[in-house]
């Protein structure tokens, strides 16, 4: 019997070899090995009672020290030291782009680090002659200003108090008042005089007036017991720094204190955080992602969350020390508009609120509207299950839905975001809403675990976990179903995290309230016993640490 070729017979030969090839020409590797997110933290061999296992992030096993600093090289080639915060300035002031952005609107303004660090300078040593206490309140939104400010405080050995903005002025001058400020970074206009007046430590304001408000008089009016003056004319083209900053900063004096109202007692806590305790969380921080994931000079990094919170603070000193191009934008907060905050620019790595995240989520969700727009999620999700990020092709693009676009859609390879306990109206996002934000932006996500009580994160995802987990039960407004917090992933490199017995859950299954120690910790008995988070969590199996 003989075979027939006709072009029937070679159509079905080539649909065959295709179907047989095609998957081996166009199979591509997981970013990482599925086995390496099995065992993502270390636990040790040996635990007290009542108490888990102490976890340590695989980089710093059990044995050798956690994370403390910088790693700056010292004259031996086997030592290192730990520096402190102004050796983050002059490692982007040396080697750094030269410019960091000011983003107003449309407007981008690029501003010299030469003149960043003569407003440094100059505001450093007006601070130190007029501070009596030297503790500087900053209330400024995310701006040159605020940058200026910060350094002028850890150049000369001054203590920064942070304080949430926006906020109300009741908010302000109560924390004024626990904090004992002496001297409040403001901009004009915003929180009235009268209540200030009403802080017994207070003695200066300094504000921070927008170009079109600088022909109004600034000054202080008569009866006020407050001296105020202007940022714009202290930093004037013929003012120069009267006094050089200190040689030496004491590691463990008080280097930023943040406030914050717990929900447990509803009660004002402050924590102070030392130089020591800072760049340690930098440090870890550093050396949280993998080699071809972290911040380096090629990228653009711009917080939309407030710097007013500690943990995009940490960021951006990280992508500082990094030689990374600085954006900054008054337009960012906890509710801010990702996109139009980013327009101007195309930044590589941004900081962002989980509350922005989840707005901009299901804002996009709402354009996929067609049969159409559900495959190509379909399939995309499939490529998340894979181990590998959805780029798109022509074909995802034939009558997609609407995307949501931060600045340049292909620059976007990295975004930040956190969980902080005790605080107050936080927003949950489980594993969809992550895997979610990597479809529509094409980008990794990093969620994080903070905590007022301690400097930087806590725990960090691993960057390449894109692993979906179903919650028990699905989100829903209509029954009353809030979302829940997926895994906060494994300890970062400068602390040590356990749980402890918490009446009604089990601690020999990994569940108790949550605790932390090491250099991130304020204080000596934080630093050697630890502190408590004030939560509940429980570790899994694979390393990770979620909330019960």
């Amino acid at each position: 019997m003989e075979v027939e070729l006709n072009i029937y017979t070679y159509t079905l030969l080539a649909i065959l070899i295709s179907l047989l090839f095609a998957p081996l020409l166009c199979h591509r590797d997981p970013d990482i090995h599925p086995f390496a997110l099995l065992y993502q933290s270390l636990p040790s061999a040996i635990r007290q009672k009542k108490e888990s296992a102490i976890y340590r992030n695989p980089a710093t096993p059990h044995g050798t020290p956690l994370k403390t600093g910088l790693a700056l090289p010292c004259e031996k080639s086997w030592q290192t030291r730990d520096g402190d915060l102004r050796h983050i300035w002059n490692a982007y002031a040396e080697s750094g782009p030269g410019k960091v952005l000011s983003l107003k609107g449309s407007q981008v303004t690029e501003v010299p680090v030469e003149k960043i660090t003569r407003w440094i300078h100059i505001l450093g040593s007006h601070l130190s002659q007029t501070s009596p206490t030297k503790r500087i309140a900053l209330h400024l939104p995310n701006d040159i200003e605020n940058l200026v400010a910060s350094f002028a405080c850890h150049f000369y050995g001054l203590t920064l108090i942070l304080l949430p903005y926006p906020s109300d002025s009741k908010t302000i001058t109560s924390i004024l008042t626990k904090t004992q400020a002496d001297l409040a970074i403001t901009a004009a206009g915003v929180i009235p005089l009268n209540d200030l007046q009403s802080v017994p430590s207070l003695k200066n304001i300094l504000y921070v007036v927008e170009p079109a408000s600088r022909d109004l008089d600034w000054a202080t009016p008569p009866g006020s017991r407050l001296q105020t003056r202007t940022f714009h004319e202290l930093i004037s083209e013929d003012a120069t720094p009267t006094i050089s900053p200190p040689n030496d900063i004491d590691p463990n004096k008080s280097a930023i204190i943040t406030a914050f109202t717990s929900i447990s007692t509803g009660k004002l806590e402050v924590t102070e955080f030392s130089t020591r305790n800072l760049i340690a969380a930098i440090g870890a921080q550093l050396t949280s992602l993998p080699p071809s994931e972290r911040f380096s000079a090629k990228d653009t990094f711009l917080p939309l969350d407030c710097l007013s919170l500690l943990y995009p603070r940490i960021l951006t000193y990280t992508s500082l020390f990094s030689h990374s191009l600085l954006a900054l934008t008054s337009a960012s907060g906890k509710t801010c508009n990702l996109i139009l905050s980013s327009h101007p620019i195309s930044p590589t790595i941004i900081a962002a609120s989980s509350h922005a995240l989840l707005t901009l989520l299901l804002q996009t969700k709402g354009t996929q509207m067609e049969l159409w727009h559900n495959l190509i999620s379909f399939f995309q999700s499939r490529t998340l299950a894979s181990g590998r990020i959805p780029r798109g092709n022509w074909l995802t693009r034939v009558n997609d839905y609407t995307r949501p676009s931060l600045g340049n859609p292909h620059s976007l390879r990295l975004i930040f975001t956190h969980e902080l306990a005790l605080a107050k109206d936080t927003q949950p996002l489980n594993s969809y809403d992550l895997n979610d934000l990597r479809q529509f932006l094409a980008a990794r996500v990093v969620y994080a675990l903070c905590s007022p009580r301690v400097a930087g994160a806590i725990c960090a995802q691993n960057v390449f976990d894109y692993r979906c987990e179903r919650p028990e039960r699905l989100p829903s407004r209509k029954l009353g179903v809030g979302r829940k917090c997926t895994h906060f992933g494994p300890p970062l490199g400068g602390a040590e995290v356990w749980v402890r017995e918490v009446e009604g859950y089990k601690v020999e299954e990994g569940e108790g309230a949550i605790w932390v120690r090491g250099p991130v910790v304020p204080g000596l008995e934080g630093r050697e016993k630890g502190v408590g988070v004030g939560v509940v969590g429980r570790w899994r199996g694979d390393g990770c640490l979620e909330f019960v």
